[in-house]
């Protein structure tokens, strides 16, 4: 993980805000501005607090009809914004732009210690706050540690070289979100790039990653197959936005010091791009998971709740946000580091070649009161890929990217999946490590790609033969064989689910499947006639005995 460093927060906020649009130094600083509840509503909540709420059960409705409930978001933040603006036309020498942040409710300004005190006592707002730059300290690659000969060691550990060989789950077809400091499209991650966006400071129009850590963690979630390594989900797509930078602290105090991490503002500018890439309100093209190695262990950020509504928002909309746990244990608090210390946040920690636990590896408790991290993965010594080639990262970093890609081979397998029974099938089916049952060190134990697909397949299998009806198990299995062709996993999932449910299956029901026309299931109809036709095959009676 790239672990936050406290001592650095104040200064680096002072000397690297006036930084936020454009790499620009001078009087002009970077300002988050929250607006009050809407004038006139009766029992109007912040934005910022009933985000969440609005948001609420989205997952559960068509997909345009869930961007489109977003969109309603932007359009009111928007329209807040829109007198705020109008009040600084006549100012332009006294600021450099407005971004805005819906889902915090607010607007991040570049302008002038000067108007940040007019725009504060402006009737409609609740808060200016210097928009604090927060420094991460970022894990640095050695010499493999581990002989390449054989590829990645980690998938061996956590049993994902057999769901991609004998399941033939790669994560095709899904898309899984990445903030971090870029990513370059070359070597094994030539073609992976579904989207890309640029928010640091001096945005670059294609893909980029100067400091090497976010393509050497989405090497590990997605890379292809080489003869030294290989992603754990090559066949999945990544929604890259890139945000963590490398800035120079000025003035006597910083001694000309660098610091790599990122604006809050513009996190959370990336974290509502996350929600609708291409801004296109009709198309459903986020991402279902999103990893993030990244966080902060700073308590007074943690209480300020930057980027809770856009935690909040992911998981309404049904994503999965995956965190690494952090590279040190924050006393102070007793929280792994925020966002992963976030309840509905799967938090990953780190253990080493011997599955011992990494003593980097943050542990702590929820902002609720839950032991995090949420379970396990390597973390020390792992085989990651940059522009410079094959190398060895220890860091919480590259534990999490490993728990989302499985979580992308599970979505390719049934894609139905709700977040929620994706956490669950992630940490239900980790082999328990350290103490008996969930610890602080490991929480549930240490993922495990074939356990979770085990467990997929046979939940999976219940969905399709409880079916109310021949014609709803039909459409149901026509679906299943339609969107998988030959995938081993599909296939057998199809052959399990047609077997349980011909075996019992009634006598009339045979019959109505018999007189069924072809044309309304090709495939899934002879499928099920075939399991019928097999000796193997019960009765309806012989199997209720």
């Amino acid at each position: 993980m790239a672990a936050a460093r406290t001592s650095v927060l104040a200064l680096a906020s002072l000397a690297l805000a006036a930084v936020a649009f454009g790499g620009e130094r001078g009087e002009f600083a970077a300002y988050i501005v929250r607006f009050k509840p809407e004038p006139g509503a009766a029992q109007v909540k912040p934005l910022m607090q009933a985000l969440a709420s609005e948001v609420e059960g989205l997952s559960e409705r068509p997909a345009a009809r869930r961007q489109e409930g977003l969109a309603q978001r932007r359009r009111s933040t928007i329209a807040r914004s829109a007198g705020l603006v109008q009040s600084m036309a006549t100012r332009q020498n006294a600021h450099r732009g407005v971004r805005l942040l819906w889902l915090v409710g607010g607007v991040q300004v570049r302008c002038t210690p000067e108007l940040a005190e007019e725009l504060r006592a402006r009737p409609d707002v609740e808060k200016v706050e210097l928009d604090p730059f927060l420094s991460v300290a970022l894990p640095r690659p050695t010499a493999p540690r581990v002989s390449t000969s054989a590829g990645a060691w980690q998938l061996n550990m956590i049993r994902a070289t057999g769901v991609r060989e004998e399941l033939g789950l790669t994560g095709k077809g899904v898309t899984v979100g990445l903030l971090d400091t870029g990513i370059v499209d070359a070597g094994p991650l030539a073609g992976r790039i579904a989207a890309y966006r640029d928010f640091t400071s001096k945005p670059a129009p294609t893909p980029t990653d100067p400091l090497g850590h976010g393509t050497a963690v989405a090497s590990v979630l997605a890379g292809a197959r080489t003869s030294e390594g290989c992603g754990v989900a090559p066949g999945c797509k990544l929604v890259v936005a890139r945000v963590l930078e490398e800035l120079e602290l000025t003035g006597t105090a910083a001694a000309n010091r660098k610091v790599v991490g990122a604006f809050a503002g513009q996190i959370v500018q990336a974290m509502q791009w996350m929600l609708d890439p291409d801004g296109d309100p009709s198309t459903d093209d986020a991402p279902r998971i999103v990893n993030n190695s990244w966080g902060f262990s700073n308590p007074e950020l943690l209480s300020a709740d930057y980027f809770r509504p856009a935690v909040d928002a992911w998981t309404h909309a049904g994503i999965l946000p995956v965190f690494s746990a952090g590279n040190t244990v924050d006393e102070a608090t007793k929280h792994t580091f925020f966002p992963a210390s976030y309840e509905q946040v799967l938090a990953v920690g780190s253990v080493g070649l011997d599955r011992s636990w990494s003593p980097f590896s943050a542990v702590g408790r929820s902002t609720e009161g839950r032991a995090k991290p949420d379970l396990v993965a390597p973390g020390a010594s792992v085989l990651a890929w940059n522009a410079s080639g094959y190398a060895s990262f220890d860091g919480t970093s590259f534990a999490a990217p490993q728990v989302a890609a499985v979580g992308a081979l599970l979505l390719e397998a049934w894609p139905e999946l709700t977040r929620q029974e994706l956490f669950e099938l992630l940490t239900s089916t980790a082999v328990d490590l350290g103490e008996p049952g969930p610890d602080r060190l490991h929480g549930a134990g240490l993922l495990q790609a074939e356990s979770a697909s085990a467990a997929l397949m046979a939940k999976a299998e219940s969905k399709l033969v409880s079916s109310q009806s021949l014609e709803a198990f039909l459409a149901a299995l026509e679906a299943l064989l339609g969107r998988a062709g030959e995938q081993p996993f599909a296939v057998r999932l199809a052959a399990r689910a047609a077997e349980r449910f011909a075996a019992a299956l009634p006598p009339r029901q045979r019959e109505q499947l018999a007189s069924l026309p072809r044309a309304a299931f090709p495939a899934a109809k002879p499928y099920l006639l075939a399991q019928l036709s097999r000796p193997s095959v019960p009765t309806a009676r012989a199997a209720a005995r």
